[in-house]
């Protein structure tokens, strides 16, 4: 039984913690929009979205910025092998792939990229920036770096298949293998929350990776943030 001095943020939290974990609504259906739940508790925006907010928190809705409030979803498993594949990651779990390009330029290779790259100085990139989906729901926005000479078509390839492990293909290096994934987290910026139409308040996973070919060239470094509560990543044993 609520009490009349618990708060009323409190209480909507009780109450719609019941409705998702009780009555099981669907997990990635739309909450009804907030000037319906105001109307509904009889409550002001401030105390709506303190008890939003804490249902955030506790992992039970996600609040996307300019789309809505959601039931949670699953997190995905994102398996990290020596070839991890974005699209097979989500199509072996029943999600579409799509990719956002943001920003695709040749520029000179900053000097941490270069290192990575093992480059000479002055030695160009192509600067690719994406923004990924699992259906409608943003996951990761990457910013990614491969050798110009190594990748005259990068473009064409990359448009017309919306895929890095075609684009390989596509510049002779099929059998290329993950050389390494580094995972740290941190708090998003205003603009990678929005990006990733989420509180600037819930923290990011961000991965460094770098792909290789023949176990010395490096084919692309690049560096990922990523929801952390729509993934867990999952890695593979190494080979013996």
């Amino acid at each position: 039984m609520v009490s009349a001095r618990q708060p009323l943020w409190s209480q909507i939290v009780e109450e719609m913690a019941h409705e998702i974990t009780i009555k099981h609504l669907a997990p990635g259906s739309q909450l009804p929009p907030e000037a319906a739940l105001m109307e509904r508790f009889g409550v002001s925006r401030f105390t709506l979205r303190r008890a939003m907010s804490e249902l955030a928190a506790q992992g039970l809705i996600r609040i996307e910025q300019g789309r809505g409030t959601f039931v949670h979803d699953t997190a995905l498993h994102y398996r990290i092998s020596q070839h991890t594949s974005f699209s097979r990651n989500l199509r072996d779990q029943g999600k579409e792939p799509h990719q956002e390009e943001l920003e695709c330029a040749v520029i000179e290779a900053p000097e941490a990229v270069r290192q990575a790259l093992k480059l000479n100085h002055g030695a160009s990139v192509i600067r690719h920036v994406t923004l990924s989906f699992a259906d409608d729901i943003a996951l990761a926005y990457a910013d990614s770096y491969y050798p110009a000479a190594l990748f005259p078509d990068f473009l064409h390839h990359w448009r017309h298949r919306r895929s890095t492990t075609q684009v390989y293909a596509a510049h002779g290096f099929e059998t290329y293998r993950r050389h390494s994934t580094r995972v740290a987290a941190r708090m998003p910026n205003a603009h990678e929350a929005r990006l990733l139409r989420q509180p600037e308040a819930r923290p990011v996973l961000v991965t460094h990776k770098l792909d290789v070919f023949a176990d010395a060239l490096r084919l692309s470094y690049g560096e990922t943030l990523w929801s952390s509560d729509r993934v867990e990543f999952v890695f593979d044993e190494p080979p013996v």
